[in-house]
């Protein structure tokens, strides 16, 4: 079956980012594919999606539902003819759907296991909890946007939990995973803070004694289960700097990354094939050094805390291998999916069972 191009609304898109050991990480990624290496960090993390109208480009828009969704990806490059290319790798892909599980693999890319989410969403704050009742994998984020002060009643329900039946708050989601693409390569000098350039760095390099998913303590400790302390949670940024992140120097840097991060690809089934999807966005215009700078549709976020049942793994990410970096959110964006070719690949031991059970 043809997978269809398909058009959405992203009405809110969180972008949960770790810094990653590139060896531990370089063994969860199937060959031909290798991460993508920032400061000397592989680049990992959650996208938390609601979409809302999605159909294909011949269906109304009133037509079109959402769903909440989430993936764990990434950042990937792999050579081909042309060249080195850049995605995402998703391992898992969760939904709160009903439609969107049994469409996995047919009208959307890769396997997307049925889970039920909790959004709670106010202007100030968003928490997100997601847990898929069949094998326990689960998630959970709560974060403080930028320049917003949190009510006394803190964060309301917006449109209740997800059941796994498809039940979808109002204007609900579908995750494309955050896919990245295959454009030009990012360049290997040292970045300026408004540039876009990414390089290696002793500085924030693997290896550091820190305990398991910590933060230094002037950025905030974390707790076992990543909730951070009293101390302070892990900064977010203003307009357009990003404190707390040793990945990106701005947000104009974090953006383009993920920009150019416009194809994914998910694990299916088939150990030895993944499903590609990439995203166009009209609006998240390039950055182009000596040019005036578009208007960013990406805002930062603190990350109050987080915990993911793959991150926290110890068995997938030993002790210091896996640490929170940043969090971006983007809102309100229109957008296409358009479906790529197959691509066949060596199944990564660590990971090729997590989106198959």
């Amino acid at each position: 079956m043809r997978t269809p191009r398909l058009t959405s609304r992203v009405e809110r898109r969180l972008l949960i980012n770790y810094r990653t050991d590139p060896e531990i990480t370089a063994r969860l990624v199937p060959a031909p594919m290798r991460p993508q290496i920032v400061e000397g960090w592989a680049v990992s993390g959650i996208c938390l999606i609601r979409l809302g109208r999605t159909r294909p480009l011949f269906v109304p828009a009133p037509l079109g539902p959402g769903s909440e969704n989430a993936a764990h990806r990434i950042a990937v490059e792999w050579d081909t003819p042309d060249g080195v290319a850049y995605g995402v790798y998703i391992p898992r892909r969760d939904t709160g759907s009903r439609i969107n599980a049994v469409a996995g693999g047919r009208v959307f890319p890769g396997r997307h296991h049925l889970s039920r989410f909790d959004v709670h969403e106010t202007p100030a704050e968003l928490r997100i909890d997601f847990t898929d009742p069949a094998d326990a994998t689960s998630a959970g984020v709560h974060v403080r946007i930028a320049g917003k002060a949190s009510s006394p009643g803190g964060p309301v329900p917006s449109g209740g939990p997800v059941s796994p039946g498809g039940a979808v708050s109002p204007g609900g989601a579908v995750s494309s995973g955050g896919a990245v693409s295959s454009g030009s390569p990012i360049s290997s000098g040292s970045a300026s803070s408004s540039g876009i350039a990414f390089s290696p760095s002793s500085a924030g390099s693997p290896g550091s004694s820190a305990p398991a998913r910590a933060l230094r303590q002037d950025e905030g400790a974390l707790s076992g289960e990543g909730a951070l302390s009293s101390e302070g949670a892990l900064p977010g940024a203003g307009a357009a700097g990003l404190p707390g992140s040793r990945l990106f120097g701005d947000l104009v840097q974090a953006s383009e990354f993920f920009r150019r991060g416009s194809a994914g690809y998910s694990v299916t089934p088939d150990p030895g094939r993944l499903d590609g999807v990439e995203l166009y966005a009209p609006a998240w215009q390039a950055v182009t050094p000596g040019m005036p700078q578009p208007i960013l549709p990406v805002t930062a976020v603190e990350l109050v805390s987080v915990r993911s049942t793959f991150f926290d793994d110890p068995d997938r990410f030993p002790p210091g291998s896996a640490t929170l970096d940043c969090g971006l959110l983007m809102r309100d964006l229109a957008a296409v999916w358009k479906p790529l070719p197959s691509m066949a690949v060596r199944a990564a031991g660590g990971l090729s069972t997590v989106a198959s059970r």
